[in-house]
């Protein structure tokens, strides 16, 4: 069998011809786990979850939950799917109970004994006091609480919530969390944002999107040592700071060091990760020689998902180049090759990156293998 492939293409093909919006998806998500789909704007993480919940078929593939297809049997599939979308869709005549109560009967489950579920997920979300108040009076907080509740009404057991958090507060932001991580019990759950902060407090597991394909999936600290960079350390200058002197000090404690540049207030260097054995001696030095540095103070930072996610994209992006032109080249004189002495910069670019290309680049990931969902494309 080849590598799985799912080939979508966009509908309004006038305006931008045939292109793949998502293709190479092969993303297994886990039961009892929040995996985080992490993308820019176009990524194809909304297409993605529109393929999963059958709202669109791919030209190539299958969505599986358990051993039941979501293309060919769309309907059994949705009474365990909840889906949460960006955009708010509620009927603005019903109350907040009166929607919960809807959607339960939708999937056919609705009873007597449901009511004190009803209440619950409205407790949970904030929301008790507004039970009987229509969606159209609540505000966009409330109303994105509400779409929330009805997508995990009726003990479903898939959900998509594609980005749940936006237009939130930071309280009604926090209730989020906690009631996500109180229901990722027994259920599979994908959510995309673009909060790193979310990605990582929430996320058992963060896929990285790029052009329409997972770069990289695991834990958040998987990626972090896959795509690690080391320590940045900050220094805030005061007025007479010289920075010679303070680059002097650090590369001597640790030669290894980089000075990546300052600004008016701030001198930034690269610490290695693998030297942290030192870290003490060498923070102890800068603490009792604060006063003839003259630097105001200091801060360590190990790499962020923020981190991993703008390398991930760059390497990505990177690569895609010079395939590009490299496949250019070759449409060129498609029967020349050249000789090595002659091969552009461009070409060994290329083979470069695809020795030292990291090993999470190939969707590799540090949790066990244990499928409840899969999307799985087929060539």
């Amino acid at each position: 069998m080849g590598a799985p492939v799912l080939n979508v293409y966009v509908l309004s093909s006038q305006m931008y011809g045939k292109k793949e919006v998502v293709s190479d998806l092969n993303l297994d998500l886990l039961e009892g786990q929040i995996t985080v789909l992490l993308g820019h704007n176009g990524a194809g993480k909304t297409t993605t979850i529109n393929i999963a919940t059958g709202f669109l078929a791919p030209t190539q593939g299958s969505v599986l939950i358990g051993d039941l297809n979501v293309i060919k049997n769309t309907a059994d599939a949705r009474k365990c799917i909840g889906l949460c979308t960006e955009r708010l869709n509620l009927f603005q005549k019903l109350t907040c109970k009166e929607h919960l109560i809807f959607f339960l009967k939708l999937k056919g489950i609705y009873s007597a004994n449901h009511l004190n579920s009803v209440k619950d997920y409205l407790d949970y979300l904030g929301l008790k006091d507004k039970q009987n108040t229509r969606s159209g009076a609540l505000s966009n907080g409330q109303q994105r609480k509400l779409s929330l509740a009805c997508a995990f009404i009726g003990d479903t057991k898939v959900v998509f919530l594609d980005e749940p958090s936006t237009g939130l507060d930071p309280t009604s932001r926090q209730e989020m969390w906690s009631f996500l991580k109180r229901m990722r019990t027994n259920r599979t759950i994908l959510l995309t944002t673009h909060d790193m902060n979310e990605a990582e407090l929430l996320g058992d597991r963060i896929a990285i999107m790029v052009e329409g394909r997972v770069k990289c999936c695991g834990t958040p600290m998987f990626l972090k040592e896959a795509y690690g960079i080391g320590y940045e350390m900050t220094f805030i200058k005061s007025h007479d700071c010289v920075t010679a002197e303070i680059t002097k000090i650090v590369t001597k404690a640790m030669p290894e060091a980089i000075y990546t540049g300052e600004t008016n207030s701030e001198i930034f260097y690269l610490l290695p990760e693998d030297l942290t054995h030192k870290f003490p001696e060498f923070l102890m030095t800068l603490e009792h020689r604060q006063a003839p540095l003259k630097y105001a103070s200091y801060t360590l930072s190990a790499t962020s998902i923020e981190d991993v996610f703008l390398r991930a994209g760059a390497n990505a992006r990177r690569v895609s180049e010079d395939e590009n032109s490299l496949a250019d080249e070759e449409e060129q004189a498609p029967n020349t090759r050249l000789p090595a002495s002659k091969m552009s910069r461009v070409s060994r670019a290329t083979a470069n990156m695809r020795v030292s290309r990291p090993t999470a680049d190939r969707r590799v990931s540090s949790a066990p293998f244990n499928r409840r969902f899969s999307m799985r494309y087929d060539a």
